[in-house]
């Protein structure tokens, strides 16, 4: 035979069990002859929770009881519990059951457990390269947000948070830096706004402006913030632009607006009609009519009657009694008579009446929680800068000549005489800066944190939720160190694993191997040994993990 000519013989793993059954070196029925001797092992001996096949234990169990005394007979042999074990030995054997067992064992390692192992080893392997990545990505984004935390924190002009590990600012500590920088950098603010504001060149342009109006157009322009901010001046003299009181840049948070809301809709009444007892349709057992009294006099008397007409068909005028109370001393109160037809009431604040005795300083005006004024500011300041523009671009070179000679055919003698048509363009930039101090980011945002509690709340949960970031980052980093470090110990636990698995697989190969060289050896005439190696995919999965 082929085998008995070859020093080595090589058998693929796949076919092995065809090679076998096909020189007959195992039964058709291995299969149920393995679990009846595996049935018949049991009864013998304990169960074993031990990974051995049935005949190598087959084999331990008889080496065991033949060293027992009495576990062999006077010539050697096997005697006894002995005798017993090796007759399941020679019965694995015989039919080449022990063979089919290890095929069956080392088909489970090599195409199941050990690709299986493999495949672990290599997915921790892979999760914890991700996590270390992963890591170091958050520790440099941690690091860019804290240089982004601290430039938040510059721009909104408070103290920076420490750097991590301490503990981020809280919403509360932040509100509190807010409200301390209020106090410090905004009365200085409106003073400089004042002071801006009271420069003689912005006078100058809005009498100019006033003037051109009046003597081009026939009208009259009222500047009435700019007029109060100015009588204010006057009348504090010398401390015209000092800084506004601090108790008036307090910032007025007392109040939630939120809650102010909620109060205000709860306390308001609700007037419910329940109409469903009433019949308003006339009819029913006698019901009486439904009858609304609005308490409304509609009749006229003899006198009114006398004066105007027929008191029943004539048309004289309705006496409607709205009761409301309009006495008082008439504080605040402006009755402008338009023409002798209606009487326009308007109620106007001391600050808006431009009340130096009352208003203070034109800082302090400002300072007050009245956000008419500033509005009346900004809207003098910008229509003033839009019209000094308007006036530089008509007084370029090309249009100068036919400007001015229009100009001069409308303009009265003394506006002519005093130069009043010539626009002042020198004057723009300084109405232009006192409107950019006004509604300047800096200035801008100090009066909305110390007007608006929302505003104050929103700006400090953003800067706290900043000043927590690199905190937040760390914090994700050292989690994502800590699964690398659990993948990593996965990672040894299947590596130790599949070392196991691969040992006991090569184990069985050479068991294998072995036993089908002796069973070749016993078919042939010669009795030639024969060195099987099994070859194909079992060389591979046997190989040493990487």
């Amino acid at each position: 035979m082929p085998a008995a000519a070859a020093d080595v013989l090589d058998v693929p793993f796949a076919k092995v069990s065809a090679f076998l059954a096909d020189r007959r070196l195992m039964a058709n029925d291995w299969r149920a002859r393995l679990a009846a001797l595996k049935h018949a092992l049991d009864t013998m001996a304990a169960p074993s929770a031990s990974h051995d096949a049935c005949y190598l234990r087959a084999i331990a169990l008889r080496n065991e009881a033949a060293a027992q005394p009495g576990g062999r007979g006077v010539l050697g042999g096997y005697a006894g519990k002995a005798k017993k074990f090796q007759a399941v030995v020679k019965a694995f054997e015989k039919s080449g059951v022990h063979a089919g067992e290890a095929i069956v064992e080392l088909d489970q390692l090599v195409g199941f457990d050990i690709p299986y192992l493999k495949t672990q080893v290599n997915r921790h392997n892979a999760a914890a390269a991700d996590l270390d990545k992963k890591a170091a990505e958050l520790t440099k984004a941690a690091a860019a947000a804290a240089v982004t935390a601290q430039k938040a924190f510059e721009e909104a002009g408070i103290d920076a948070p420490a750097a991590a590990p301490a503990p981020p600012p809280t919403e509360a500590q932040v509100l509190q830096k807010l409200e301390s920088k209020i106090k410090r950098e905004l009365p200085a603010a409106l003073a400089n706004v004042a002071r801006l504001v009271l420069d003689e060149r912005v006078y100058d342009a809005a009498q100019y402006y006033a003037k051109f109006t009046k003597d081009v157009h026939d009208a009259d322009v009222s500047l009435e913030a700019l007029s109060a901010l100015r009588d204010a001046a006057a009348a504090a003299g010398a401390s015209a632009t000092s800084a506004a009181p601090e108790q008036l840049c307090q910032p007025d948070w007392s109040v939630d607006e939120e809650a102010a809301a909620a109060a205000a809709a709860a306390a308001e009444p609700v007037l419910d009609l329940d109409l469903g007892d009433l019949d308003l349709g006339g009819g029913g057992g006698g019901a009486d009519q439904l009858e609304i009294d609005f308490d409304i006099d509609l009749s006229v008397d003899d006198a009114t009657a006398a004066d105007t007409g027929d008191a029943t068909g004539g048309e004289a005028p309705v006496d409607i009694k709205w009761d409301i109370d309009v006495g008082g001393d008439g504080d605040g109160v402006q009755v402008i008579d338009d023409n002798d037809d209606d009487v326009v009431i308007v109620e106007s604040s001391d600050a808006e009446a431009g009340n130096p005795a009352a208003d203070g300083t034109p800082a302090a005006m400002l300072a007050r929680n009245d956000d008419n004024l500033r509005v009346k500011l900004a809207c003098d300041l910008t229509e003033l800068a839009s019209f000094l523009a308007t006036r530089a671009r008509e007084s370029t070179a090309a249009t100068a000549a036919s400007l001015e000679s229009a100009l001069a055919t409308r303009l009265s003698s003394e506006a002519q005489a005093s130069g009043a048509h010539a626009a002042p363009a020198m004057h723009a930039d300084a109405v232009q800066a006192a409107l950019d101090a006004l509604s300047g980011g800096t200035c801008r945002d100090l009066l909305l944190i110390k007007t608006s509690r929302r505003y104050a709340k929103r700006l400090a949960s953003a800067l706290t939720a900043q000043g927590g970031q690199e905190k937040r980052l760390l914090t994700q980093s050292e989690d994502a160190q800590d699964r690398r470090r659990d993948a990593l110990s996965r990672r040894e636990e299947a590596r130790e694993k599949l070392a196991a698995a691969q040992k006991r697989g090569s184990e069985r190969q050479v068991f294998l191997e072995k036993a089908i060289a002796s069973m070749l050896a016993s078919i042939t005439r010669s009795g030639a040994n024969v060195t099987v190696r099994l070859v194909g995919e079992i060389r591979t999965a046997l190989e040493s993990a990487s």
